[in-house]
């Protein structure tokens, strides 16, 4: 039903006409068709390997959000310690939000950002694992948002960049669906294995093949830049 319904809602965004500047090639009263979207995308490898790390990235990340307090109680710490690691999460995040410019601005981008989309995936697979020293589960689990928050800005703008002004609302829905589809992947996943395994091995499992999507979509991205 989900699927369904996201399918649905991404025919009726895509047909939703959007204002053109003068010049272009078709008149705002025609709007943009699924078809025109996908000939953008398949046409734009930039494009595709975004919507490709959006979806398998939320395969694997949406529901360790969900799931982080259970699974830091299932290693014995208490709700206080959750509460107390999101805290520092979100000012982590909202720090490095000052910081990013001038870090994007001193290093080659497509390294960097594979570097931390790399380090992402490693340290969300200590975080995991249950061999991990439970003191150190948060500082992984911190740190892995901070890689995050460090390399989203440079895709976002590779994203921007490659995409047709003309229709770049209609592709940044379509990118949310990705996100939603990743996610309903994972749920499915999850009701499948959910009868033989616990959801940290669960959430092993769908990082691991999360990885073999997302680590060359993060290649051809960063290599397709612009």
């Amino acid at each position: 039903v989900d699927i369904i319904t996201m399918v649905l809602t991404l025919v009726v965004v895509v047909c939703i006409p959007e204002a053109r500047r003068e010049g272009t090639a078709a008149s705002p009263e025609h709007g943009i068709s699924p078809k025109m979207i996908g000939a953008a995308i398949a046409g734009n490898g930039i494009l595709r390997s975004a919507f490709i790390m959006d979806c398998s990235q939320a395969f694997a990340f949406v529901a360790l959000e969900d799931f982080f307090s259970l699974l830091l109680a299932g290693r014995g710490m208490n709700a206080v310690a959750s509460g107390v690691t999101i805290a520092v999460q979100l000012l982590a995040s909202a720090s490095i939000g000052f910081i990013v410019p001038s870090v994007i601005a001193r290093v080659d981008k497509g390294r960097f950002s594979c570097i931390c989309g790399i380090v992402r995936l490693s340290l969300t697979a200590l975080f995991l694992i249950p061999f991990t020293p439970v003191c150190l589960l948060p500082v992984f689990y911190v740190l892995q948002t901070v890689a995050y928050s460090l390399f989203a800005p440079i895709k976002y703008s590779i994203f921007q960049n490659a995409a047709d002004s003309s229709m770049r609302c209609s592709l940044i829905s379509v990118q949310s669906q990705m996100v939603a589809v990743g996610a309903v992947l994972f749920y499915l996943l999850n009701a499948v294995l959910s009868s033989v395994a616990g959801i940290r091995f669960v959430l092993l499992v769908a990082l691991g093949i999360s990885s073999l999507v997302y680590i060359p979509a993060l290649f051809r991205l960063t290599g397709q830049r612009t």
